[in-house]
């Protein structure tokens, strides 16, 4: 600490924003030895280690742990955090290998008089405003997959409640990470007969969520799903409890495996692309609905038509392959063993062309539409003219779709009139795998990739039409309807 601290003494903002900051990468792999490749970055100087690179440790000997409990932090501030930062920094000094593992900051605290929780001083940890914030997004994550579930129970009692749910003994809350007392406890679904049955409700903050204390317990995949499940959401009239599995919450119809960018601080987003998808980001945290494709029932280009998890339907023909979406309806053609025109019109789907490598289906999309609202996935990602996506389609074993999707887990929206299918339990039929490959010069710095696993779904094919369904959308979104469909 340089003495002009005592003469003149600096704010933690100051001290974290003058701070030189090496970039995570670097420190990994000099002062612990983690390789790039196992190493999930969110922007130069955060990152999230590989759950696989953690279980590669598993026949290393244990450190030793210290552990830093309960301190009453004095007027300064210094208490358990930066009490922690001190020792480890201390433990470096004299040559020890020493790491700490510190709880991520709630967002609501930060704004009151507890403020962040980064340490302080020369003892904090950096970028702090990054921590204190919205760091990697998993605070977000845990509330909109609480808040779904809340939406779920809503939802269930309007389209007729067949669990026969008491909506005076529904016990799940929303949750939102911040302080807000006049939310603690609210009357919801006024408005009228389209936005369901009054009933009493509240908030909590996001902490406090028993998804959150089931993340932090479960031991893995498996046992996180069988917890989600067993989550007590609502009473009958008989006292009976509606567990979250009774709303088939945690099922899975179709997996999204990876690629999403999803992140404003992903560094393969060029800058103007990272502040469109931090602006859309900004609005959702909001509450609001923002105008894209989805909320206006404009057809989605690949692979935001994949993303949604929607069933699709795929009719070979001897120069056409045409894929039919759930979602709305939507209609792909796709021109078998065809080129793409020199000057294509540009169109929301693009033009398809494909062929067969062997047994996979190489489809190859180019001259989708550009405009204001449109986006590649639902996290508000924009696109170029330059968009140019690679799909591979391939059929894979149903034991082998049946494992991608427990080791990946999805969320499949069974809203009506979309939420008709049940999977095919039989894993001796094939599942789908789609591989995609996104090109875009305009948006980003090199090519990404992704996958998506579809698995045999049974039963009708239901006809899913945005204009009659108008509950789907917001106050802030235009909705259409039968007679006057907002296209």
């Amino acid at each position: 600490m340089p003495a002009s601290q005592h003469q003149k003494p600096k704010s933690d903002i100051e001290i974290s924003q003058t701070a030189e900051k090496r970039r995570i990468l670097d420190i990994a792999k000099e002062r612990l030895g983690i390789a790039a490749e196992n190493l999930d970055p969110y922007g130069h100087y955060k990152a999230k280690v590989s759950m696989d690179y953690v279980k590669s440790l598993k026949d290393k000997p244990n450190g030793k742990l210290i552990l830093v409990t309960a301190i009453s932090p004095t007027p300064a501030g210094e208490g358990k955090t930066t009490t922690t930062i001190g020792l480890t920094d201390a433990l470096n000094f004299i040559g020890k290998k020493a790491m700490l593992c510190l709880r991520e900051p709630s967002l609501g605290p930060s704004f009151g008089m507890k403020g962040g929780a980064a340490g302080g001083g020369y003892a904090q940890v950096i970028p702090m405003e990054d921590i204190n914030l919205h760091f990697t997004g998993d605070f977000h994550a845990i509330t909109s997959a609480h808040n779904l579930l809340s939406a779920l129970i809503d939802n269930h009692i309007y389209w007729g409640n067949a669990l026969g749910i008491d909506s005076r003994r529904v016990v799940w809350r929303r949750v939102m990470d911040m302080n807000d007392r006049a939310l603690r406890e609210i009357v919801c679904s006024l408005g009228g007969v389209a936005n369901g049955y009054p009933r009493e409700a509240g908030f909590d903050i996001t902490v406090a969520s028993e998804v959150m204390a089931i993340f932090c317990l479960a031991n893995d995949l498996d046992d996180l799903k069988e917890r989600l499940g067993n989550i007590i959401v609502a009473y009958t009239r008989d006292r009976k409890p509606i567990r979250a599995r009774d709303l088939k919450a945690p099922c899975c119809a179709i997996v999204v495996e990876g690629g999403w960018v999803g992140d404003y601080t992903n560094p393969i987003l060029k800058p103007g692309a990272a502040e469109a998808v931090k602006k859309y980001r900004d609005l959702s945290d909001q509450g609001r609905v923002v105008p894209d494709l989805h909320n206006r029932c404009w057809p989605e280009p690949p692979p935001f038509v994949m993303s949604l998890q929607f069933g699709v339907q795929i009719v070979q023909q001897k120069d056409e392959v045409t894929l039919f979406y759930l979602l709305y309806n939507t209609v792909r053609h796709v021109r078998l063993n065809a080129s793409h025109p020199n000057n294509p019109t540009p169109s929301w789907q693009g033009n398809s062309v494909g062929r067969y490598e062997g047994d996979i289906l190489v489809i190859d999309t180019t001259g989708i539409k550009v405009a204001p609202i449109s986006t590649i996935d639902a996290f508000g990602t924009p696109h170029s003219k330059a968009l140019h996506v690679i799909e591979r389609y391939r059929l894979i074993d149903g034991e082998a779709a049946a494992e991608n999707q427990r080791q990946h887990g999805a969320i499949y929206r069974p809203t009506p009139p979309y939420g008709r299918g049940t999977i095919d339990p039989d894993k001796a039929k094939k599942g789908l795998q789609v591989e995609f490959t996104v090109e875009d010069d305009g948006v980003f710095t090199t090519p990404w990739s992704g996958r998506v696993t579809y698995r045999r779904l049974i039963g009708d094919w239901p006809e899913a039409v945005c204009a009659e369904n108008p509950n789907f959308f917001g106050a802030d979104a235009a909705v259409p309807t039968a007679d006057r469909p907002d296209f």
